[in-house]
């Protein structure tokens, strides 16, 4: 579960909950991409020249490995590997983070 732009899981605890309760595994990372409003590094247009456009698309890769690593982390872990379907994982996320996990199945 991926997070939006200034958000942390926490704020998805009703949904995630409500997953877990349908039998689902839930894993919701706080992104290290600077956009968690624990850890905001707002974009600047003046920093390294860079457009919008090419800091939102770094942003991306850096929150898709975020899942990715976690869910390499979540099938390489006994606790949670034996009860992981890998026919059946699924990826979702609200705002930037439903941009993410676009990204993630790109």
């Amino acid at each position: 579960m991926s997070h939006g732009l200034i958000g942390i899981p926490e704020i998805y605890t009703i949904l995630a909950e409500q997953l877990a309760s349908q039998g689902f595994i839930v894993c919701a990372p706080v992104h290290t991409d600077g956009s968690p409003c624990t850890d905001l590094t707002p974009y600047h247009k003046d920093e390294k020249k860079q457009t919008e456009s090419h800091y939102r698309n770094r942003q991306l890769r850096i929150r898709a490995a975020n899942i990715s690593s976690a869910l390499n982390y979540l099938l390489e872990d006994n606790t949670f590997a034996n009860h992981i379907n890998i026919d059946q994982i699924g990826v979702c996320g609200h705002s930037f983070g439903g941009a993410t996990s676009v990204q993630v199945l790109h």
